[in-house]
C-alpha cells in the first residue's frame, strides 16, 4: 500500500484546509461588517438550500470511487473509461435536474425568507451562488473522484487552495471599493469554476480516457444503494440552517452560521487529515489480507481517536469565547450562545470519532448493508430538530444534530467490527472510555477559567495552555491503557 501518497495527500490537503479555514473566518466578518447580519444570514440560508443539490447525485460519488480502485490498481484503461462515461452521463442528467431545482428555489425562497430583501435581490443571489454547483455536475465530479481514487487528490487541493486565496483577495478589493454583495459573489463564482475545468482536462489527458474503449453494457455495482449514505450526510449538514430559515429569524441563522464557520473549519481540517484514507483502505481491502487490514486500521483508529479528543476537548472550552471576540461591536444579533456551542462541539466530537468507520464502509462499498443506520440517522436528526426548534431554536437543532451523530457513531463502530474487521469489541470499548476520560478531565479542569478570556491574545494563550494540558492528560491515560500503541507511535517518530 502506498503510504507515501497517503502522507503527501494528507499534508497538502491540510495546508489547503488551513487556507480554507482562514478564509472562512475572515469572509463572514467582512460580510457582516459591510452588509449586516441579515445579509450574512440570507447567504447562509441560500447556500444551505444549494447544498441540498448534492442530494441529487444520489451518493453516486462514493459508489463510483469504490468501483474505481480495481481498474486503477490494475491499470485497466478500458474499464476506467467505461466507469468514467457511465458516471458522466448520470451526472449530466443530474445537472439538468439541478436547473429545475434552481428555478424552484427562485420561486420558493423569495416568498419564504423573512427580511428586508427584494425578490430580485434574493433571485440574483440564488443564481450567482448556484453557478459553481452547476458546473460541478457537468464537468468536475467524475474527474475529481478519479484523482481521489488514484491517491492524487493533492492536484485538486492545490487548485482549490489557489482559488481560495484569489477569492479572498478579490473579495477584499471589491468590498473596499463599495461593490454590492451580488457583484462580490459573482466574482467569487467565476474564480471557483476554474479548478473543475482544469481537472477535467487533466484527467482526460493523463488517464487516456476514451469513448472508444467504453463498454455500453457495463453496470456500476450498488449504484442506487449509495443514496442512504448520502441522504444522511446531506441532511446532517443541511437540516439545521434550512429549519432555522423556515421557523426562526435570519439573525438566528446568522448566529448559527458564525458558530458553524468554526465547526466547518474543524470538519475541513479533519477531512483534510484523512483525505487519503479512503483510497488507502480501498486498496488494502482489495488485497484480501485481513490481518494487514486490521493492523493498519487499528493504528489509524487509535491515532484519530487520540488526536480528535485532544483537539475537540479544547474546542469545547474555546469556541464561545472566540465567537464573542469575533463578533465584538456587532449589536444586531446575540452571538453569546454557550449552550449551543457546547452541543455543537459534542456533535463535532461524534463526527470526528466516526470518521475511520464511515471511511472503511465507503472504501469497501458496503452501501446496501448499512442502509438502516443511515436512514435512521437522517430521520432522527430531522425529527428531533423539527420538534425542538420551536421551543429552543438554535439549541434545539443542535440537540438533534448531536443525538443523531451519536447514534451514527455507535452504529458504524458496530458494523465495522462485526462485518468488516471481524474483531473483538473489547479494544474499542476501552478506547471510548479513554476518550471520555480525556474529555471530562480536560473540561473539568479548564472550563471554569474561560471567563478570563477578554482579548484575542488571552484566547491564544488560554488555547495553547488548553492544548498542552489536554495532551498531557491524553498521553498519561493512553500510556496507562494503551502502552504498546504509544510506544509504537513514538518509535515511528524517531
Amino acid at each position: 500500500m502506498n503510504t507515501k501518497s497517503l502522507k503527501i495527500n494528507g499534508l497538502i490537503s491540510l495546508l489547503n484546509k488551513v487556507i480554507s479555514i482562514v478564509c472562512s473566518l475572515i469572509l463572514p466578518r467582512l460580510f457582516i461588517t459591510a452588509y449586516g447580519s441579515e445579509v450574512n444570514g440570507l447567504m447562509s440560508s441560500i447556500s444551505q438550500y444549494l447544498t441540498l443539490i448534492s442530494l441529487l447525485d444520489l451518493g453516486m460519488g462514493a459508489v463510483i470511487q469504490a468501483s474505481m480502485y480495481k481498474p486503477l490498481l490494475h491499470k485497466d484503461t478500458a474499464l476506467l473509461s467505461t466507469i468514467y462515461y457511465k458516471s458522466q452521463v448520470f451526472f449530466n442528467r443530474i445537472g439538468f435536474a439541478l436547473l429545475i431545482y434552481i428555478a424552484c428555489l427562485c420561486l420558493f425562497l423569495p416568498a419564504n425568507l423573512s427580511g428586508k430583501f427584494t425578490q430580485s435581490q434574493i433571485v440574483g443571489l440564488i443564481l450567482v451562488l448556484s453557478l459553481s454547483h452547476l458546473l460541478q455536475f457537468f464537468l468536475g465530479i467524475t474527474s475529481q473522484v478519479i484523482l481521489g481514487s488514484d491517491q492524487k487528490a493533492y492536484i485538486k487541493e492545490i487548485l482549490q487552495g489557489t482559488a481560495n486565496i484569489l477569492n479572498l483577495l478579490l473579495t477584499i478589493v471589491l468590498i473596499q471599493s463599495g461593490q454590492t454583495i451580488l457583484i462580490v459573489k459573482l466574482a467569487s463564482a467565476l474564480v471557483f469554476i476554474l479548478p473543475p475545468i482544469f481537472i477535467s482536462y487533466y484527467v482526460r489527458r493523463h488517464y487516456g480516457i476514451s469513448k472508444n474503449l467504453r463498454d455500453r453494457n457495463y453496470q456500476i455495482q450498488q449504484q442506487w444503494y449509495g443514496i442512504g449514505q448520502h441522504i444522511a450526510y446531506t441532511i446532517q449538514e443541511s437540516t439545521d440552517i434550512v429549519i432555522l430559515s423556515m421557523f426562526a429569524s435570519l439573525t438566528q441563522v446568522s448566529v448559527y452560521s458564525v458558530y458553524n464557520t468554526v465547526f466547518q473549519g474543524i470538519k475541513t481540517f479533519l477531512n483534510a487529515a484523512t483525505s487519503g484514507l479512503r483510497p488507502f483502505l480501498g486498496r488494502a481491502l482489495h488485497m484480501d489480507d485481513q490481518k494487514l487490514l486490521q493492523r493498519q486500521f487499528h493504528k489509524i483508529e487509535w491515532l484519530l481517536h487520540t488526536a480528535s479528543t485532544i483537539f475537540i476537548s479544547s474546542t469545547f472550552q474555546l469556541v464561545t469565547p472566540f465567537v464573542i471576540l469575533y463578533t465584538q461591536k456587532i449589536t444586531d444579533a446575540n452571538y453569546d450562545q454557550p449552550v449551543f456551542g457546547y452541543l455543537m462541539t459534542l456533535a463535532i466530537l461524534f463526527y470526528a470519532l466516526r470518521l475511520p468507520y464511515r471511511t472503511l464502509v465507503f472504501s469497501k462499498g458496503d452501501f446496501k448493508n448499512t442502509q438502516f443506520g443511515t436512514y435512521f440517522e437522517a430521520i432522527l436528526n430531522l425529527g428531533l430538530s423539527l420538534t425542538l426548534v420551536f421551543e429552543w431554536q438554535i439549541v434545539g437543532v443542535a440537540t438533534g444534530t448531536a443525538i443523531a451523530l451519536l447514534f451514527s457513531l455507535i452504529y458504524y463502530i458496530w458494523y465495522c467490527y462485526r462485518f468488516i474487521l471481524t474483531s473483538s469489541f473489547k479494544t474499542i470499548r476501552t478506547q471510548l472510555l479513554v476518550d471520555g476520560g480525556v474529555f471530562l478531565l480536560s473540561n473539568c479542569l479548564l472550563l471554569p477559567f474561560t471567563n478570563v478570556v477578554q482579548h484575542f491574545s488571552h484566547w491564544i494563550i488560554f488555547g495553547t495552555c488548553s492544548i498542552l494540558i489536554t495532551f498531557a492528560i491524553s498521553f498519561g491515560l493512553n500510556w496507562i491503557v494503551f502502552p504498546q500503541q504509544v510506544k509504537s507511535y513514538l518509535s515511528q517518530k524517531k
